[in-house]
């Protein structure tokens, strides 16, 4: 990611709901991922895995913050869930297949 587009999420961010903070997190952590494909592409392991260990972390924070009190909030951990998963097997594998 870009610094400019670390800026554009920072001030995102700064002027955001706690809901369209979910929305932001889900975006970055998607861009990581993107990021992570690049990186696959050009055979550069490194900084695929460091992508996709940030994607990681901020699917992690996205499962951290939910309000298990709400109905809805164990399908989105299941889905984090599944989400960690996947991003473990490419880190693994070094690939961005399932």
């Amino acid at each position: 990611m870009t610094k400019e587009k670390i800026n554009e999420y920072a001030v995102r961010i700064s002027q955001s709901s706690r809901g369209e903070l979910v929305a932001i997190s889900c975006e970055i952590a998607a861009e990581y991922m993107q990021d992570a494909k690049t990186a696959l592409k050009e055979n550069n392991k490194e900084m695929f895995s460091f992508y996709i260990k940030k994607s990681m972390d901020f699917t992690d924070d996205l499962s951290s913050s939910l309000d298990m009190k709400y109905p809805v909030a164990s399908q989105l951990l299941s889905l984090y869930m599944y989400v960690k998963r996947i991003l473990i097997h490419a880190n693994a594998a070094y690939t961005d297949e399932n």
